[in-house]
């Protein structure tokens, strides 16, 4: 029997969010994905603007990039990120959704962040039904940062924590909380997920030798990275472009460079793996990952630019290596990490 999920949302753009609720979706059925943000839908997943009152609209720290729009109180707004398909959106209010939880209807409940409005969500249905009430609880953490969340481990008593940026032994991050804790959540890592899978296309012909997306938010910099590049080759692209060409870029390129950004997990480098055709390398990370790559089998790990310069010359040089290590690549991502392995992954970690 098919397993039903309540996904409990915040308002604003998480892509490790959306990817699990995409993800989820598309193995289970997106009626059996039930996602709610504090009083119905979020309708960024249904095609829609999500259009909320912003708790962050008046914070002095906020970025030039936050434009929140005017009103009383202010508004924030999330539309859909460029890749998602649009689902059907449940037609659910808080009280629906408390009688749906009563009635036993879910077979997990899935915080999808730790931010602070869904947080707020999930104590208050605690506090009206009783944590013994409802069905398993997961929380999903796709922050930059690697500390664990104790402080909600403690509060909502989830039977799994799902890390992004999680390193090695996260129990002993906090030492004097290691023995009430450790055997009161199972900690598990949830990378981030590439939503497309792009077959290769045009054979083997590649008009570029390296490309690298983003990179804006490398430490010191993504010019460093650039010019580490161009000393090896001019057959090179920095940047994004289009989201509806950034497959297709990415595959005219032998090497994908993706280099970190704010944290040590990046996107990037999960988008150019989905790709068939191009070597990806990665900016060397301590993260603990489920079925993980290897280096020099399935990618190539580097340092900084010295070393980036000197890789780039070997592995251009030898077609075969690096044609083996993208292949290679390519299909353990397949195999492990696409959305529906990744969904089954979860699954699986949540017992159902």
């Amino acid at each position: 029997m098919t397993s039903r999920v309540l996904f409990l949302e915040h308002e604003e753009t998480d892509y490790l969010a959306a990817q699990v609720y995409f993800a989820l979706s598309s193995e289970l059925g997106p009626e059996n994905v039930v996602d709610f943000c504090f009083d119905g839908p979020k309708l960024s997943y249904h095609g829609q603007v999500h259009r909320y009152p912003s708790i962050y609209a008046t914070d002095p720290g906020a970025k030039g990039t936050e434009s929140w729009q005017g009103g009383s109180p202010p508004m924030g707004e999330t539309a859909p990120l460029p890749w998602m398909c649009a689902t059907p959106a449940h037609a659910l209010t808080r009280e629906g959704l408390v009688a749906e939880l009563r009635a036993k209807a879910f077979d997990a409940v899935i915080l999808a962040s730790p931010r602070t409005t869904n947080g707020r969500m999930l104590e208050g249905l605690i506090v009206e039904l009783g944590r013994d009430a409802l069905p398993r609880l997961a929380i999903v953490d796709g922050e930059d940062y690697d500390a664990i969340r104790w402080d909600l481990v403690e509060r909502f008593r989830p039977e799994v924590y799902f890390k992004r940026e999680l390193v090695v032994s996260p129990l002993d991050l906090y030492p004097a909380q290691r023995q009430a804790m450790q055997g009161r959540v199972r900690v598990v890592p949830l990378p981030l997920t590439p939503v497309e899978v792009r077959p290769r296309q045009g054979g083997d012909v590649f008009t570029l030798d390296v490309a690298m997306p983003g990179g804006g938010n490398v430490p010191g910099g993504a010019a460093q990275y650039e010019m580490a590049i161009l000393k090896v080759t001019s057959r090179a692209y920095f940047g994004y472009g289009p989201y509806e060409k950034y497959g297709e870029l990415l595959a005219s390129a032998r090497i994908v460079v993706a280099p970190r950004g704010h944290s040590q997990d990046s996107l990037r480098s999960w988008e150019a793996l989905a790709v068939e055709g191009p070597m990806v390398m990665i900016h060397r990370h301590s993260l603990i990952r489920p079925y993980p790559f290897v280096d020099g089998v399935h990618y190539v790990a580097f340092d900084g630019p010295s070393d980036l310069e000197a890789s780039l010359r070997a592995h251009l040089a030898h077609d075969a290596v690096r044609s083996a290590i993208a292949a290679a690549g390519h299909e353990h991502l397949v195999k492990y990490h696409a959305p529906g392995p990744r969904a089954r992954y979860m699954l699986r970690e949540l017992g159902l």
